[in-house]
């Protein structure tokens, strides 16, 4: 048949968690990890943020930190002097500077969602900082717990026609609006979730992992409204209670 894929299979419809399964579950334990690891704020946030523009679609190997200059320009300094220090380390210092100098600086990261930043550091001011300490672990394992989230498919975007068509439409008909609502909202596609599910959903959700649907929290973490990093607040400690 014309069209058909090769084999006969029917293409899997698009899913509306970017990162699924196994793979979905290594990025969070990595992510958990490293934020359990370091004990400066600044270093964990760069993490978590590192991760959730990962869960959006950014390649990992261009997020991660390149070796320091330092430490390459050591490395190749002692291969050069090698175990018997057979060369001055005077003259393997200018060899090395040679080898070195044409190679691009690298740049330290900056954070890119700065109002998470925020609200995060509002969160630790209002609940502690060991609170903070277990709240984005808890967030990342909520989004691994729920097994039926991963297959969601992505839901068709279709606009709701306006209430004066409804009218119109009910009217012609000699019926009522609230039947024809009812009609429109029958047809409709729903997905039906647990409390669970829902919950994983919006840990999803929290860290960006949603395909489509992720823009208006993206958009809150990228804001520079005053506004914003309180927003941001009312979600973790939603996170936190429950």
């Amino acid at each position: 048949m014309a069209g058909a894929p090769e084999g006969g299979c029917t293409p899997e419809a698009p899913r509306l968690l970017r990162q699924r399964g196994a793979e979905l579950r290594q990025s969070c334990e990595q992510c958990a990890r490293e934020w359990q690891a370091e004990t400066d704020f600044e270093k964990k946030f760069l993490s978590l943020d590192t991760w959730i523009r990962v869960f959006d679609g950014e390649p990992l190997a261009s997020l991660h930190p390149k070796e320091d200059e330092n430490a390459e320009v050591e490395a190749l300094e002692a291969e050069t002097l090698g175990d018997g220090g057979a060369a001055k380390r005077e003259e393997a210092t200018e060899e090395i500077k040679e080898e070195t100098k044409e190679k691009p600086k690298v740049l330290p990261r900056f954070a890119k969602y700065k109002r998470l930043k925020e609200a995060l550091q509002l969160f630790a001011a209002r609940f502690g900082d060991d609170v903070l300490q277990m709240l984005v672990p808890k967030i990342l394992e909520a989004a691994t717990a729920e097994p039926s989230v991963e297959d969601l498919p992505i839901p068709p975007k279709a606009k709701a026609p306006k209430v004066p068509k409804l009218r119109e439409v009910a009217e012609a008909n000699g019926d009522k609006l609230g039947d024809v609502q009812s009609d429109l909202l029958a047809t409709s596609k729903e997905a039906t979730l647990s409390a669970s599910g829902a919950y994983s959903l919006l840990a999803n959700l929290f860290l960006l992992n949603v395909q489509d649907y992720q823009q208006d929290l993206q958009k809150l973490y990228l804001s520079s409204a005053k506004a914003a990093p309180q927003k941001i607040l009312c979600l973790l400690t939603f996170f936190h209670f429950s």
